[in-house]
């Protein structure tokens, strides 16, 4: 499922409309956060403080902020002296995409200075959108969603498309096409909560939703599994609308964690959990020593006067929470560290901060259960002794960042359950298109029935440990199975795949993060080196075992202006008979004008012939293929090379598609909804967290 649910349309539904950037400052450090219009997500890291910000890794767009003065649409003043910043972001395809300093669409322009400009109403909702031509689209509003979206009048009436919702979810569109002209849309029940978890990129995550057993397992598959003892497990847990479950702690019972968890963190840390008690206890400690896997050292704490507590290392006054919290129902705590800054977050609302050195060095760290010092812990024993939660506790998650304070918002509001999980789509003919059902634990897609009644099954995600594969197991109607590989480590990107016969696909990546050599089903290799800018600059290919070659491509970079829309054309591209990337007997080369629209093509010699040029920009390639047998790697091959790659952190968790209707990718179908603008709802499948 997409956690979202703040769409034009409804929770789940994306355009290019909904497109937004960001500005995150986490801990002191800035970054952006950029919504693209099919409702993927990714940040882009501020370059030094210039103004201009890198994409991530696999991803390549230019993005800088600058004053609001350079551009003003119409109807809207710039502010005096420019104090507002303003995005402008321009993908490979050269388009530009212009955000205001609140992060919404303002323009979209194309390479040739054709644009779209977009004006808001008073209250701060879409109204129109106008082209360059003057045409329009006019957006009507109803509860927070939009309810008619209107063209300019044709034939003296405008051509309407209507949306209909119910509790912010859309239910039935509308086309101006004569009845029947109306697609419907059902929903089921489901939490978002472990979803918005896993998307803020936890260090270790643990449900405590076992039912039996003594071990935790930490839900980012990294190998950091926690230790029941003494501890009662099934209890109703702290989230609506999923059977997940809590773990109650009294005398006695702990949770131990991970040695050496809290060093590996440093000092930019967060602590997250549910808790419900009517007495008073530890909720997490961290320390340099323990007693009966207790911690010394308590981080989160309710004291005996009732009032949660908050702090990393030996601070005299913790943050308190200025009302009791021993009110036997289910409250959200978290504790952010950042340097030497610390702040306290009680159900979504900042408590207080503190500030102070932090000794890192906490070897030793326990859930339920911590030692607590009476010169240091106020509100607990008199005594120097182990102070037990007398309550239950849910949903802890370390992080190796602090969270901001939307994302903590967001997590306590994901408390509530909703109807958000698409469950079935009906065309206007009557016909049903897509049914899906979800698993209630994970809320990924469980099972997807097509348009002609085949069901497709979805497995759940395994992950080695050791290597970060993980794996989903896809059975399709005929009960024949699919397997989707994914990188855990790295953004969930797909590895590989077996189709139903069994022949494998395998992908590898540089470290940059672009796709270098695929593996098909036929064992053929095919490799391709890129340039800074993910450009595709060599492929390598065999015809046989011995007849190699290499192809090359060259591309146009105005180095001093990075919204050059001729920036990433191709200029050159020399075939496989070229001896080097700089040879030109067999090139064929482009040329271009300021926009970036081809004006000349020029193609190598044939057979005798002169060399022939061809004025025509709307000319095509097709790229040559060659074919090489090579022995097939072994599942140990594949893990000892990407063991020995440097590693890659991706700073979110990536959504990819298979373009392949017969071969569903891990994160289900999507359904789609054409109208003025691409709408389409992203159903989260069951490879990513993003």
């Amino acid at each position: 499922m997409d956690p979202r649910t703040s769409g034009m349309f409804g929770a789940g539904w994306s355009t290019s409309w909904d497109m937004k950037i960001l500005a995150e400052e986490r801990g002191g450090r800035t970054s952006a956060v950029f919504t693209a219009a099919d409702g993927r997500q990714a940040r882009f890291a501020d370059f030094g403080g210039t103004g201009t910000f890198q994409p991530p890794p696999g991803m390549q767009a230019s993005l800088v902020r600058v004053p609001a003065l350079c551009y003003a649409p119409p109807g809207v003043s710039c502010p005096a002296g420019g104090a507002a910043t303003w995005w402008h972001l321009m993908d490979k395809t050269a388009t530009k995409y212009i955000f205001d300093d609140l992060g919404r669409l303002r323009r979209l322009i194309d390479s040739r200075g054709r644009q779209q400009d977009v004006s808001y109403g008073p209250d701060g909702l879409l109204a129109k959108v106008t082209a360059t031509g003057g045409r329009s689209l006019t957006f009507t509003w109803s509860g927070g969603r939009v309810a008619e979206v209107a063209t300019d009048p044709l034939d003296g009436a405008p051509l309407t498309w209507t949306y209909t919702y119910d509790a912010g979810r859309l239910t039935r569109v509308c086309t101006p096409a004569a009845a029947p002209n109306c697609a419907d849309y059902s929903y089921g029940s489901g939490s978002q909560y472990r979803s918005r978890v896993l998307d803020a990129d936890p260090f270790a995550y643990w449900r405590l939703g076992e039912a039996t057993g003594t071990a935790a397992a930490d839900q980012t598959h990294a190998e950091r599994e926690a230790t029941y003892q003494s501890v009662t497990l099934g209890e109703p847990g702290a989230l609506a609308a999923t059977p997940d479950t809590a773990a109650k702690f009294t005398t006695g019972s702990v949770v131990k964690l991970p040695g050496n968890i809290v060093p590996h963190l440093g000092d930019r840390v967060s602590v997250e959990l549910w808790f419900k008690t009517a007495g008073s206890g530890v909720l997490t400690a961290a320390g340099t020593q323990e007693t009966n896997g207790a911690a010394h050292g308590p981080m989160l704490y309710v004291g005996t006067d009732g009032k949660l507590r908050g702090a990393l290392g030996a601070v005299s006054s913790p943050i308190t929470s200025a009302a009791p919290v021993n009110d036997n129902a289910w409250h959200h705590a978290v504790l952010t560290v950042s340097g030497a800054d610390q702040a306290l977050y009680l159900d979504g609302q900042r408590v207080g901060t503190t500030t102070g050195t932090v000794a890192v060095w906490r070897q030793f760290a326990s859930i339920g259960n911590g030692v607590v010092d009476p010169a240091v812990s106020p509100a607990g024993p008199a005594t120097k002794q182990a102070f037990p939660l007398q309550g239950a506790i849910d949903e802890v998650a370390l992080y190796g960042q602090p969270l901001t304070e939307g994302e903590i918002a967001d997590h306590f509001a994901a408390r509530a359950g909703g109807a958000h999980q698409l469950s079935g789509v009906k065309l206007p003919s009557g016909r049903i298109w897509a049914a899906n059902t979800y698993d209630p634990v994970t809320d990924r897609l469980a099972t997807h029935t097509d348009s002609n009644g085949g069901t497709w099954k979805v497995g759940p995600l395994a992950v080695e440990v050791q290597s970060g594969e993980s794996t989903v197991t896809v059975t399709d109607p005929a009960t024949e199975t699919l397997k989707f590989y994914y990188d855990a480590w790295r953004g969930y990107r797909e590895v590989g795949e077996v189709d139903q016969l069994g022949h494998t696909t395998w992908y590898n990546y540089d470290q940059a993060g672009y796709l270098q050599t695929t593996t098909d089903r036929n064992n053929i290799d095919t490799r391709r080196y890129h340039d800074a800018r993910g450009n595709v600059i060599a492929r390598w290919y065999c015809r046989t075992s011995t007849e190699c070659a290499v192809e090359h491509w060259s591309y146009y970079l105005n180095a001093s202006d990075p919204f050059d829309p001729r920036n990433d054309r191709m200029l050159a591209h020399r075939d496989g008979r070229s001896a080097s990337e700089t040879d030109n007997t067999f090139a064929t080369t482009r040329t271009y004008n300021t926009y970036g629209e081809q004006t000349k093509q020029t193609t190598p010699r044939h057979f005798g012939l002169s060399e022939r040029t061809l004025d025509d920009d709307r000319l095509h390639r097709r790229h040559r293929a060659g074919d090489r047998r090579r022995h097939h790697p072994t599942r140990s091959d594949r893990l000892a090379n990407r063991r020995a790659e440097q590693h890659v952190d991706l700073p979110l968790h990536q959504r990819r598609r298979s373009g392949r209707a017969d071969q569903p990718s891990g994160h289900g179908r999507q359904a789609r909804l054409r109208h003025p603008r691409p709408l389409e709802f992203q159903g989260r499948g069951v490879s990513g967290s993003s």
